[in-house]
Order: C-alpha cells, then structure tokens, then sequence
C-alpha cells in the first residue's frame, strides 16, 4: 500500500489568513500581491511556506517566522489523500 500526501494552497487562502490574524500591515499593495502572488508558482513544501512566512513577518507587525508558518499550515495549506493498494 502507497499513502501519498498532496498540499494546496491558494492566494486567497494566505490573503484571509493575513487578515484574520492582522498580519502584513507594514507593506504595501504590491508588495502583498507579488507575496500572495507566490502560491499560483509554488507548491506549499516545507521550504515555500517558510518563503512565505519570511516575507510576511517582514511586512507585520511583532511576529516570528515560526508562528507565521504554523498559521500558513493551519489556516491555508489543505491535505489531500491518495492510498494505491
């Protein structure tokens, strides 16, 4: 038996994640899009949602990459399942 994992994100997902959680509120409007933006070319792996978390947290207010890419993971990042007998 296989188990494979797939990731999805979308920039919607980030832009109500941000303003559930008042986040990016030091950027500006192209700043956000170009950040947000990200999800359409990237898949959400470990290492992208730290992209994202980083440029986020340099654009809020009091957050550390840590939290930022908990609440990506929780809030905007959904798993599916596939399962191959």
């Amino acid at each position: 038996m296989k188990i494979k994992e797939r990731r999805i994100w979308s920039a919607n997902d980030i832009i109500t994640m941000c303003r559930k959680n008042n986040l990016f509120n030091l950027g500006d409007l192209e700043e956000y899009d170009h950040t947000v933006s990200l999800t359409d070319i990237l898949e959400p792996t470990d290492e992208n949602i730290y992209l994202v978390a980083k440029r986020i947290v340099e654009k809020s207010e009091d957050q550390t990459v840590e939290n930022v890419m908990y609440l990506i993971a929780n809030q905007a990042v959904y798993r599916t399942f596939e399962i191959e007998e």
